[in-house]
């Protein structure tokens, strides 16, 4: 936890008691908000784990970007794989259509 300096310590106590509840009130309200936003990202991140299959496999995903994250490299390789069925398909359709033109060369 960080330490408080004395000026910031200076600082609320200039307060009245009228504006130092005020402000305390505003800092709980915005570390509730805080805490409901955190509790909403951990939430899309979960469902994006039980997505990819990686649930209850006793991964940490919440840990900060500085190492690897293994949601992360996962959603990464997905996605690679999903890019690929794309080029895959439209190659599928370019080797139907030339099939197609062979075949009613063929029946000539």
């Amino acid at each position: 936890m960080k330490e408080v300096t004395k000026a910031e310590l200076q600082k609320y106590m200039r307060l009245d008691k009228e504006n130092l509840s005020a402000s305390l009130v505003l800092k709980d309200q915005l570390n509730s908000k805080l805490k409901e936003r955190i509790a909403e990202r951990e939430a899309v991140i979960d469902e994006i784990a039980e997505y990819l299959g990686l649930q209850n496999k006793g991964l940490v995903f919440y840990n900060g970007l500085s190492g690897k994250n293994r949601l992360l490299d996962e959603i990464k390789n997905y996605l690679s794989k999903s890019g690929d069925k794309v080029k895959l398909k439209k190659r599928i359709a370019e080797l139907e259509n030339e099939n197609g033109v062979l075949r009613k060369l063929i029946q000539k």
